[in-house]
């Protein structure tokens, strides 16, 4: 019985170290940014309202790893001419490439992600 309850406590903690490592965060790729811009152009009602936005770094899901994800937060206008407030964005990249976005994500929202000023976005 035991050794039953070790091993479940074995299995939960290794559960626990698949969480994404933040501290492993890098430049992001030029190649990554422009297709970040170029989504951006598609998805947002006035893309040329953009503000204050930031971009964090690329946080790998394993060390050395091309898969990932990057956050973005920007304050931009909504289909009614109002600004909505900066929104964190969790942009998914997979080998590299764009695949995925999520609004609103709260990894975003974490203290221990480092963000730089993204010009290019406000440039839109």
């Amino acid at each position: 019985m035991r050794r039953l309850a070790c091993l479940a406590g074995v299995l939960v903690l290794a559960g626990c170290t698949t969480q994404v490592n933040i501290n492993g965060q890098r430049p992001v790729a030029p190649s990554i940014k422009a297709q970040i811009l170029k989504g951006a152009k598609d998805v947002l009602y006035d893309p040329h309202s953009v503000r204050d936005a930031e971009i964090s770094g690329f946080i790998p899901r394993t060390p050395g790893s091309e898969d990932g994800f990057v956050c973005v937060k920007a304050n931009a206008k909504n289909l009614y001419g109002a600004y909505t407030g900066r929104q964190g964005t969790l942009v998914f990249v997979n080998g590299g490439k764009v695949t995925n976005a999520t609004a609103s994500h709260p990894m975003c929202s974490n203290r221990n992600i480092r963000y730089h000023p993204f010009p290019e976005l406000e440039a839109l």
